[in-house]
């Protein structure tokens, strides 16, 4: 029996005995995913929201105020936090955090999403997890913040913590064949990096599978970039997006839509100055043991999305 069957029969075995909870704080678009991913490994999965919604599969649905938090931290195994930073003071927030630090048990398992955008400027280089973090904008110092926020509080109370480092992330729902579809004037910028949802995923679902059990130990606080295997400027992802729909027939040629480098935003100048390429080696060698991305580029990312016929901008043909 190989390795990574040996696990797999471990953990199962171990379900049944164990009852493993997932709470996810903040369930939007990306736990959505990892909640698809992990209902096989999680006996429970619940996800908290803002404004009430319809229940999404067996995920159990309420509301991201401490009087519904509360009652279920003492039986969850894991948290996974997707929420951004706070602008500013939130008192609900801080008493989730008081909540959690003291009715979370000491071995829980807890992960925050994060965001490559920590690390700034580095010229173009490859960055890695060790990597100084030079970023200066208002968005990527709170994020670095917010890290701080729970690495201290995790290791005052004893809870392993995983930060992931993302990329822009891009799927079925939002991706540069969206960007070009609905914009006659694309702006563009330098050099950026990504990772598909569906890869996102995978990698979180990994980690907090590997923390019900296998054998390799992983530190108290592990960072871990999830980018895809190819940086690339955003210009060329444009016009890669605008070829594909041009062949599909979703593109007006009959007006120049070159994509253009920008300078006008705060969020363009970012991409043009802050230039760097995400290194995924820890991600791939830890999380998916050395086997490969689903979408490793954004070029089978964007041809597999054009191939979801139920996405509404699809119906929408520019030329019957």
């Amino acid at each position: 029996m190989s390795f990574q069957r040996s696990i797999s029969v471990i953990l199962v075995t171990s379900r049944a005995v164990c009852a493993f909870h997932l709470l996810i704080l903040g369930y939007g678009r990306v736990g959505r995913d990892i909640a698809h991913d992990a209902s096989s490994w999680f006996t429970t999965i619940s996800g908290t929201v803002r404004q009430p919604c319809e229940p999404t599969g067996n995920v159990h649905l309420i509301p991201f105020q401490n009087q519904y938090i509360q009652p279920l931290l003492s039986k969850c195994t894991h948290i996974l936090i997707t929420l951004p930073p706070p602008r500013e003071k939130d008192d609900e927030l801080e008493a989730v955090l008081q909540s959690i630090a003291e009715q979370f048990p000491r071995n829980g398992w807890i992960g925050i999403i994060s965001t490559t955008g920590v690390y700034g400027d580095h010229q173009g280089a490859w960055v890695t997890e060790t990597s100084a973090c030079l970023s200066s904008s208002e968005s990527a110092v709170r994020f670095l913040q917010w890290e701080h926020v729970w690495r201290n509080q995790c290791q005052h109370h004893g809870h392993p913590l995983a930060i992931f480092r993302c990329a822009g992330i891009y799927g079925p729902g939002r991706s540069a064949l969206h960007t070009a579809y609905r914009n006659t004037a694309l702006e563009g910028g330098g050099i950026t990096n990504r990772i598909h949802t569906h890869d996102l995923s995978r990698a979180v679902v990994a980690c907090m599978r590997k923390s019900l059990g296998e054998s390799r130990k992983m530190g108290d606080c592990e960072i871990f970039n999830l980018a895809d295997d190819l940086p690339e400027s955003r210009v060329v992802v444009l016009n890669y997006a605008r070829d594909l729909l041009q062949t599909e027939g979703l593109w007006d040629n009959t007006t120049d839509n070159t994509v253009l480098p920008s300078k006008t935003s705060n969020r363009a100048r970012r991409r043009e100055t802050e230039e760097k390429r995400v290194c995924n080696r820890k991600m791939k060698e830890i999380l998916l043991d050395g086997t490969e991305l689903i979408f490793p580029t954004y070029k089978e990312g964007l041809r597999h999305i054009l191939e979801q016929p139920s996405e509404p901008w699809w119906a929408r043909k520019l030329h019957p």
